[in-house]
């Protein structure tokens, strides 16, 4: 079953600024160090289904092809780094989780 590690990013101090480092330090970086990702989709939130406003800003979806792929990337040494990466410029939060597939 394929397994995902979402990434729910709360919303920035700094929106333009998140943007930038995101697009263009982030996600290339990401792109070469985590190992044995088969999919990857980024999604802004836009609002609530009630038309409130979202607790994130930002979700990301990597895809593994199983649970043992995922934890051996989050475990490697790029997907420890690329974690770490976060502080640089998650300032709102940022929520991982992992999810397997029916």
């Amino acid at each position: 079953m394929t397994a995902r590690l979402v990434i729910a990013y709360g919303h920035p101090d700094d929106t333009a600024a998140f943007e930038d480092y995101y697009t263009n330090t982030h996600i290339p970086y990401a792109g070469e160090h985590m190992p044995g990702v088969r999919d990857f989709q980024n999604s802004r939130v836009t609002a609530t289904v009630d038309g409130g406003r979202p607790p994130y800003y930002r979700i990301s979806h990597l895809t593994y092809d199983d649970l043992p792929a995922l934890h051996e990337a989050i475990g490697s040494e790029g997907g420890r780094s690329t974690i770490a990466d976060l502080d640089n410029f998650a300032t709102g939060g940022v929520t991982l989780l992992i999810v397997e597939d029916d």
